[in-house]
């Protein structure tokens, strides 16, 4: 008997071993910044993410600006692995968790960046801001597989009589068989120049006084480019998830890169992602998105350097038609 037990030992110990070996080592702690609290996550197979938490006995007031990425020191090592060991590492504020700016009585107005693909629910419940401003990069349709404003992020927030939305596309924000809507209020709505049709035309969106007078920039294309860089890494392991919001971020970027004029688009430096992403996921369409490789057989717009570059005749021309 005390053989079998032994042998029983001996089996439960090597499962446990053998389980040790796959588990994925997580380094996730709460910092402070700039007076506002954040979640810091990496783990083996992820690259660095934060998002924002709410902080037992802290009340946010005032105006406040979310960075697009955070800065700290990692103090953390595992598997003999020390890349992040007692170094700075920047942390994408990807996500507006539940409770952050919830009861915040004194909070004015809240900028949140272009990183940011999710508002939670409760982010924002009974907080006493005014204006709000909603990034480029949260595209999602709502409670489904990719989420972009959620179920009573701005519950009871009644004083909100000003929301700049940065989307080029309308998010779902249709929640009224959950009885938990998006928005209690609905004051002034801005968003982006010659996008006005597509809210009119979006559910709930269209109860707001929609003004189009922001004007889309390179600095946002980039920055939409830029998290669905993100996205494709943190959501790696999740093809399903990564498919659906690369594409809602795809859609967004290419509407306002198309938007944008032939000098405006030469800034976005990064374009060459957006391309690689459009022909990974299929969702190349007309236009820039025929720009390319340079194959030196044919007539077209292509990408040299970050740069566009018009060849005709066999000739090549910068995007003021000046001979390269």
């Amino acid at each position: 008997m005390k053989t079998f037990y032994n042998r029983i030992f001996m089996l439960t110990m090597a499962i446990m071993m053998s389980l040790s070996s796959f588990a994925v080592h997580i380094y996730n702690q709460t910092v402070e910044i700039g007076g506002i609290y954040y979640s810091i996550y990496l783990d083996e197979n992820t690259p660095p993410y934060a998002w924002t938490t709410s902080h037992d006995y802290i009340e946010y007031s005032g105006e406040i600006t979310i960075p697009a990425s955070i800065t700290c020191e990692v103090d953390y090592t595992w598997s003999g692995d020390d890349k992040y060991q007692y170094s700075d590492v920047a942390f994408p504020v990807m996500y507006i968790k539940w409770g952050t700016f919830r009861n915040c009585k004194n909070v004015k107005s809240v900028t949140l960046p272009n990183s940011v693909i999710e508002i939670d629910r409760g982010s924002f419940e009974n907080c006493g801001l005014s204006s709000v401003t909603i990034p480029c990069t949260a595209v999602g349709d709502g409670p489904g597989m990719f989420e972009g404003i959620l179920p009573g992020a701005f519950k009871g927030c009644t004083n909100l009589t000003s929301v700049t939305n940065l989307s080029c596309v309308p998010q779902n924000i249709n929640f009224a068989w959950l009885e938990e809507p998006a928005f209690e209020v609905y004051g002034d709505l801005h968003v982006l120049k010659g996008r006005k049709q597509a809210y009119q035309d979006a559910p709930i969106w269209n109860k707001f006084n929609i003004i189009d007078d922001v004007e889309i920039t390179p600095t946002m294309v980039k920055e939409t480019i830029d998290a669905i860089d993100n996205v494709q890494k943190v959501y790696a392991n999740d093809p399903a998830l990564k498919l659906y919001a690369v594409k809602a971020l795809i859609t967004n970027a290419r509407i306002a890169f198309d938007a944008l004029n032939k000098e405006q688009q030469a800034q976005v430096k990064n374009i060459n992602l957006l391309i690689e992403a459009e022909e990974t996921y299929g969702e190349s369409t007309t236009g820039v998105a025929n720009i390319n490789s340079d194959n030196d057989k044919k007539d077209g717009k292509y990408l040299e350097n970050g740069k566009i570059v018009i060849k005709k005749n066999g000739k090549k021309f910068n995007i003021n038609g000046l001979n390269e």
